[in-house]
């Protein structure tokens, strides 16, 4: 699997940062944890996503 092009990236990050305070928000995937960044191939992006999900998911427990 390649990465996300920068158009896919910026929507993934919209989504989160869009559902993540107001919604539940499930993302669930093949890829095992430790891809994340190489398949959203931006670190700038890949770390808030990261952050936003992880956030969303602790806040609610």
């Amino acid at each position: 699997m390649g990465t996300i092009d920068g158009i896919t990236r910026s929507d993934l990050l919209e989504i989160i940062y869009d559902r993540a305070g107001n919604k539940a928000t499930n993302i669930t995937s093949q890829l095992p944890v430790e891809h994340l960044h190489a398949w959203i191939g931006d670190a700038n992006i890949a770390d808030p996503f990261w952050t936003a999900s992880c956030s969303a998911t602790t806040a609610s427990r």
